[in-house]
């Protein structure tokens, strides 16, 4: 059985869009699967809804979706806050999920992932995590680029996607932070107060959004302001994260 890692980015809304079409039919059949960590941006949640669950009941399929642990309450619950030395919220809210998954299934199984061409360098060092099945990656085989993946999305009539990736991060660039604390002030005190409940073992080494805690980053927003219009519209790297 065949696999796709759907997380609503442009990449991997581009793989789906391929499959679909029936334009890598060495892939098919096969299940899109979403690993939910419990706190993807509002924009991701909205596109699988409005958009990539409309395209999939047009193609006679839906999306399989598999709960790990919460990112948050994972961070809560062990005091502590998102580190940059560490991803472990990818290995136990994206990696184990899709793991135990496969293992559950019968059969031999195939996993697709949504690294594109350009970063073909991401695909080989996914290559060795794989335990038990294999793990392919179509863009990166067809040559497919990030701009041949929007190309792809738009010649499908579908919107583009937004970068997807948990909006608590601590790999989230300057900008999206920022972007945070003016937009949504509730979350920056969700991290606040992951902050205030981390011991020292955790907070010191490492703050979130490295390496300022949360006032800081406030305190910046509030001083600069909203940034230009379109200044940071072609910023859309695709996330680290994959669960793979």
């Amino acid at each position: 059985m065949n696999f796709l890692s759907l997380s609503a980015g442009t990449n991997s809304t581009a793989l789906l869009i391929l499959l679909c079409e029936g334009k890598l039919p060495q892939y098919t059949p096969f299940q899109p699967i979403f690993c939910e960590t419990g706190c993807e941006k509002d924009e991701t949640y909205a596109y699988f809804k409005g958009v990539l669950t409309p395209y999939l009941l047009a193609h006679g399929m839906t999306l399989q979706v598999l709960h790990g642990e919460h990112v948050i309450e994972r961070w809560r619950a062990y005091h502590m806050v998102g580190m940059r030395i560490s991803r472990s919220c990818t290995e136990h809210s994206k990696i184990r999920p899709m793991h135990r998954y496969l293992r559950s299934i019968p059969g031999d199984h195939l996993q697709m992932i949504g690294i594109d061409a350009g970063e073909r360098h991401r695909a080989e060092g996914i290559w060795s995590r794989s335990k038990g099945h294999k793990i392919a990656f179509p863009l990166v085989d067809l040559e497919v680029n990030r701009e041949g993946c929007k190309q792809i999305i738009r010649d499908a009539g579908l919107c583009q996607p937004g970068k997807s990736g948990c909006w608590c991060c601590p790999f989230m660039p300057v900008f999206e932070v920022l972007k945070l604390a003016r937009e949504q002030p509730e979350k920056m005190e969700i991290v606040r107060d992951l902050e205030s409940n981390a011991s020292i073992k955790y907070l010191k080494p490492v703050a979130q959004w490295y390496p300022h805690q949360v006032q800081w980053w406030i305190d910046r927003a509030q001083r600069e302001g909203d940034p230009p219009p379109g200044m940071f519209q072609d910023d859309d790297k695709p996330c680290e994260c994959f669960d793979g």
